[in-house]
C-alpha cells in the first residue's frame, strides 16, 4: 500500500511542482511562485489540510489530496471538503489516489 503523510509548511517546496502540474492538467498556466504561495498561505494559516503520497523510487510526491474544513447545517457539526485530488501520470493506477481518499 502507498504510503501517505500530512503536509506540513515545511513539505511546501517539495509539493509545488505536484500542486502546479495538478493546475496545469485543469487549463491553467504553469506558475510555480503562485503555487508555492497559495500552499503556504492555507497550510500556515489552517485553512486547509494535505495529504500526500510519495513515489517509492525518488520520494517525491506523486500524489496529493487537500481538504478544507467547513461546516454542516444539518447534522451541526464540522466536515471536511475534499477540493483537490491528483495523483501524477506514471503513478496512476497504483492505489494512490485510493490511500489518499
Amino acid at each position: 500500500d502507498p504510503s501517505v503523510f500530512r503536509a506540513a509548511v515545511s513539505d511546501v517546496p517539495t509539493l509545488v511542482p505536484l500542486f502546479d502540474a495538478y493546475r496545469v492538467f485543469y487549463g491553467f498556466s504553469s506558475d510555480p511562485d503562485l503555487a508555492a504561495g497559495f500552499l503556504h498561505e492555507r497550510l500556515s494559516s489552517g485553512e486547509s489540510v494535505i495529504f500526500f503520497s510519495p513515489e517509492a523510487s525518488t520520494g517525491l510526491p506523486a500524489g496529493f489530496v487537500q481538504l478544507y474544513p467547513s461546516f454542516s447545517s444539518l447534522s451541526a457539526d464540522r466536515i471536511w471538503i475534499l477540493n483537490d485530488l491528483y495523483v501524477t501520470p506514471p503513478a496512476r493506477r497504483r492505489g494512490i489516489a485510493r490511500a489518499l481518499i
